[in-house]
């Protein structure tokens, strides 16, 4: 009986195998490969690039099952006399994580890679309505460069591989500003390989003599800044700044910079930490500090993680007769995702608010004070409606303008390769790709879920929309405020940097 057991439980594993393509986690053996094109790190992490992505999250088992059907169309097109008509597209984020369980990370790369997969399956569907219209089917695989990114020396190579064997022609995602994800742009770049980043907020993340073929979806700090500013209209005699004054993070650097800028003529000295070094009590002492200043409106430049802190320890100020405006940018997204957010510090007192901009919102473009151009509800819509109707793909929050930045992401760079066509069914080369970011304006503008895309000579988005959101400690979520814009004002339909003299 208990061979009997065994021979089946065998086959049922050799069953798995064949109609998944993707051998189940648990059937290998921690020190030997995963698969073709995946492997252990020296920390024992899952790495590689792979269609596969429950090897390295098993929140990814159902979504990894879409992403191979819509990959198995892409492989069946056609072939033209030179090359099959079909490209690969990466994303590029970490997908594991060393230190156990981590809700709210788990719960950003699902959301990431449903909007990698959306923009993919709708790509597609359009080379199903429209046999024979010369747009190539598109491939998705997913790279994992480890926790924190610094694996990438590893998946670099790998992706260089597929761009002969499987027509890999571009890479995108990259979700967070710091130097490792720096150097991964720069070695892909080396080797010819075009990237479109994802919410990589850092204006030194951005197409340079370094990085000749990078572009973005999504504002700089500055740019963002710069519309929250306006939106705010705060006063700098009444404003504090709090400084992350890391020299290895370039979101913090980046931030830094444009709060410095935003608060000048603030009559006080910014309170500055490390954040691995930085304790509860430093953040309850910078708080001290603020009790004794007359400032109202707090500019801060960390990461979530020092956010969380900051806000905790404002909970517990002595000040309490005092009401606090804390403000920051896109990297707050995180925080509503997080279980172990102090809510409560927010009805303390006379009361906190956390006010940031951040890159999109899902009611940016569905609400009745929504402008005429910029964007639009239709393109919203157009991925809303997706993941509604979709099934198998985990739970869809669209709230932290994760999912929707990812999409925009992919849609960039599956535009930018559709737009180096120039025969039916032939794979435009490597080397042709960046010169399509040169037409993405006017006309030609990429329609994104979070706005138009209408990308500068630097192809860096101008003027891309901003949204102003705000922590509501009540549905524990983030609540919409407004839209607004770098240059004070709605790209207009011509959807064009102006020239410089």
């Amino acid at each position: 009986m208990e061979r009997a057991r065994f021979t089946a439980f065998t086959l049922v594993g050799a069953l798995l195998v064949t109609a998944s393509g993707c051998p189940p986690e648990r059937s290998r053996r921690p020190a030997d490969p995963c698969e073709p094109g995946v492997s252990r790190g020296s920390d024992g992490e899952t790495i590689g690039v792979t269609e596969c992505g429950e090897v390295f999250h098993p929140s990814l088992r159902d979504l990894s099952a879409k992403i191979k059907s819509e990959n198995a169309f892409a492989r069946a097109a056609p072939s033209s006399p030179t090359r099959e008509a079909y490209v690969t597209i990466a994303l590029m984020v970490p997908m594991s994580y060393r230190w156990g369980h981590q809700e709210a990370e788990r719960r950003q790369v699902l959301q990431e890679v449903q909007g990698a997969y959306a923009a993919q399956a709708l790509a597609n569907r359009e080379a199903r309505a429209h046999p024979g219209s010369g747009r190539l089917r598109v491939r998705l695989v997913l790279a994992n460069p480890g926790s924190g990114s610094q694996h990438w020396k590893d998946v670099v190579p790998r992706l260089r591989e597929r761009t002969a064997s499987e027509n890999l022609r571009m890479v995108f995602g990259f979700n967070v500003s710091h130097t490792g994800n720096l150097e991964a742009i720069g070695a892909l770049n080396r080797l010819g390989i075009p990237v479109v980043g994802g919410p990589i907020t850092a204006e030194s993340l951005e197409m340079s003599p370094g990085l000749p073929r990078l572009a973005k979806v999504v504002p700089s700090n500055i740019d963002q800044a710069r519309a929250l500013v306006a939106h705010l209209r705060a006063d700098p005699k009444r404003a504090f700044l709090v400084e992350d004054v890391s020299d290895k993070d370039l979101y913090a650097q980046s931030l830094r910079r444009a709060f410095r800028l935003v608060t000048r003529g603030t009559p006080y000295a910014p309170e500055q930490f490390l954040p691995e070094h930085a304790t509860s009590n430093d953040y309850s002492r910078m708080v001290n500090n603020l009790c004794d200043s007359k400032a109202d409106t707090v500019f801060f430049t960390g990461r979530p993680p020092a956010l969380a802190s900051f806000v905790s320890a404002l909970g517990g100020r002595g000040c309490e007769e005092r009401r606090f405006r804390l403000v920051t940018v896109s990297g707050a997204s995180t925080l509503a995702l997080d279980p172990h957010m102090d809510w409560a510090a927010f009805a303390r007192g006379k009361g906190l608010e956390v006010v940031y901009a951040t890159v999109t919102h899902q009611d940016a473009w569905t609400t009745s004070g929504a402008p005429k151009t910029g964007g639009s509800r239709d393109d919203f819509e157009k991925l809303r409606r997706f993941l509604s109707e979709e099934r198998g793909i985990g739970s869809v929050d669209l709230r932290t303008g994760r999912t929707i930045t990812m999409y925009d992401s992919a849609l960039l760079s599956i535009e930018s390769i559709q737009n180096r066509v120039t025969k039916p069914g032939e794979v435009p080369s490597l080397e042709s790709i960046p010169e399509a970011w040169r037409r993405l304006h006017g006309p030609q503008r990429v329609r994104g879920a979070s706005g138009w895309i209408c990308l500068t000579g630097r192809a860096t988005p101008y003027n891309k929309a901003v949204a102003i959101v705000r922590l509501d400690d009540r549905a524990r979520s983030v609540r919409f405020i407004r839209l607004a814009w770098p240059e004070g004002r709605p790209l207009d339909r011509a959807c064009r940097e102006p020239a410089r003299p």
